[in-house]
């Protein structure tokens, strides 16, 4: 029987169909709520497709953050925003805009001389890897 609802056999090792797609609705409300209420777009390139976005701790420590929480990233944080009523001190970026930052510290949208790649760029270091 499903694990949720104890009722329909599930049609994965654990949930029925029914109790997959409730969660999965959910889920997916959890997740627009919190990113519309912290502003929808990203606040570093204004990117604003659901699918790019997720939820920044502005003054970082997220990982250390939901360790304490003993919450992972994704529903269960969105859940907690949601529980909370939304607390200061996040916010929306992009995917790539967040790796950006959590990697080297700022992203390249906010860089005065960001490195462009183009094909010329990429014909360069192929002949310079030859020559090495």
């Amino acid at each position: 029987l499903c694990l949720r609802c104890g009722i329909n056999p599930p049609t994965t090792k654990r949930y029925c169909d029914d109790c997959k797609s409730k969660y999965k609705k959910w889920r997916d409300t959890d997740r627009l709520m919190a990113i519309t209420h912290y502003g929808g777009a990203c606040e570093c390139c204004q990117e604003n497709r659901l699918g790019f976005l997720t939820i920044d701790h502005i003054h970082g420590g997220g990982v250390q953050h939901r360790k304490a929480l003993k919450t992972h990233a994704g529903n269960s944080f969105y859940r907690w925003l949601r529980k909370q009523n939304y607390p200061i001190g996040y916010r929306v970026l992009c995917w790539n805009c967040n790796c950006a930052i959590g990697l080297n510290g700022r992203c390249p949208h906010k860089e005065a001389s960001p490195i462009i790649i183009t094909p010329s760029t990429s014909v360069h270091c192929r002949s310079v890897q030859s020559e090495a």
